[in-house]
């Protein structure tokens, strides 16, 4: 069971960068670790909407761990 809907949410993510960033440009995405299944489904479904909807916006660089030792 999914607490929420993946596809939904990226969505939802992409249009709200799309909108800041005037739909073109480029973004970094970070991820908790590159080992999370799901922030890197999360990450997958973003660029899948985004490529699909804002073929101007692109990623700037290889995805990023965010994670780090406090």
């Amino acid at each position: 069971m999914e607490i929420i809907d993946n596809e939904k949410f990226a969505a939802e993510y992409v249009e709200h960068m799309a909108k800041r960033m005037g739909g073109k440009g480029g973004y970094v995405i970070y991820v908790g670790s590159l080992t999370v299944p799901q922030h890197n489904l999360w990450a997958d479904l973003l660029v899948k909407y985004q490529k699909e909807h804002y073929p101007d916006m692109h990623e700037v660089t290889r995805r990023n761990a965010g994670g780090g030792k406090c």
